[in-house]
């Protein structure tokens, strides 16, 4: 029996670091750090699967939404965590899955996300 898990999380450093910095709500988790290590890492994920018997993880954007940073920097750091999310499935595709980040509360910025998450199918 193959043991696949769900709603696993992944971050960036970049990200994080945006986030800090606009976000009107901060990060209080004091795992943070903890965390960090495995949210960042795809290696270090791929450690923790093996030692904990996970054969495959569906993984996405760990809740520092992009969608909180100021309108000029939205759509670059979307396509960001995308294009790390991307990397990191199809250099470890037997391992990992991946559900792409989408634009939800920028209509105008949305239909472009949209047609690029097509592209990336």
């Amino acid at each position: 029996m193959k043991i696949i898990t769900v709603e696993e999380h992944f971050d960036t450093p970049a990200n994080i670091k945006q986030f800090n910095a606009y976000s009107k709500v901060k990060n209080n988790n004091p795992h943070q750090e903890i965390l960090g290590k495995t949210l960042t890492n795809f290696d270090k994920r791929i450690e923790y699967m093996d030692k904990y018997g996970i054969d495959m993880q569906v993984i996405s954007d760990a809740g520092n939404s992009p969608q909180v940073l100021p309108d000029e920097y939205i759509v670059d750091a979307c396509r960001a965590q995308n294009d790390t999310l991307a990397e990191a499935v199809s250099a470890r595709s037997d391992r990992l899955a991946g559900l792409a980040y989408r634009l939800t509360n920028q209509k105008r910025l949305r239909r472009n996300s949209k047609e690029r998450l097509k592209r990336l199918d």
